[in-house]
């Protein structure tokens, strides 16, 4: 297993892509850096459990789809796992860019009178774009054997670029790869989130921000 600074994430990825990653034994340790915008609470949705910063995490194999699983903080089981359509090779062509924009798009379902609606997260579709363009839909699911595996692996991970490899033998489409990091979170209504990396004070400027929308 391989565990890159962010300062380096945006390059490796291009690395990775080309299967130029060696896999290898590390550890790194958790980065942070204090943030002018702050969360404003909601009286819905997921505000009683999530505080200001959330852990997200972006992950799948070469071959595959990839998934982004938030957390509360890297020992709490997740709050929200989505799989994307998109294949991961066109999703990490879009991370290599300076900066990223994903879009989670869903229509807000009818709510009864006197009842309240139900957390964003409780949303099982998603129509995803990247960067203003559109490139799929984003299903929620639960997290499997292996989505659960993969968590305690990279448990003592907060920051950082993790490079799995497959089983012995098995091709570099094997590989996993997940993205980690501390994201800011802002609350603008029950029906609206945004998500934005916090990076490292002593790396490079990168920007990766992921909005959830229910209109």
């Amino acid at each position: 297993m391989r565990i890159l600074h962010t300062s380096t994430l945006w390059s490796s990825l291009g690395d990775w892509l080309m299967g130029a990653v060696v896999p290898h034994c590390g550890t790194t340790t958790a980065q942070s850096s204090e943030h002018n915008r702050r969360s404003r609470d909601s009286s819905h949705g997921t505000a009683d459990v999530l505080g200001p910063n959330v852990v997200c995490s972006i992950f799948g194999c070469r071959k595959g789809n990839m998934s982004l699983c938030i957390q509360k903080n890297v020992k709490e089981p997740p709050l929200l796992l989505l799989e994307f359509s998109m294949p991961t090779s066109v999703l990490l062509k879009e991370m290599s860019s300076e900066s990223l924009q994903i879009l989670l798009q869903c229509v807000r379902p009818p709510v009864a009178a006197g009842q309240m609606s139900q957390s964003i997260f409780s949303e099982p579709v998603w129509s995803m774009c990247c960067n203003g363009a559109e490139v799929g839909v984003a299903v929620k699911r639960e997290a499997s054997r292996a989505d659960q595996k993969l968590l305690r692996l990279i448990r003592k991970v907060s920051v950082g670029l993790v490079v799995i490899p497959g089983k012995t033998g098995t091709s570099k489409d094997e590989d996993t790869i997940c993205m980690r990091a501390i994201y800011e979170r802002v609350v603008n209504s029950a029906d609206s989130e945004s998500y934005h990396m916090i990076s490292p004070q002593d790396g490079p400027r990168q920007e990766l921000s992921l909005f959830l929308l229910r209109s």
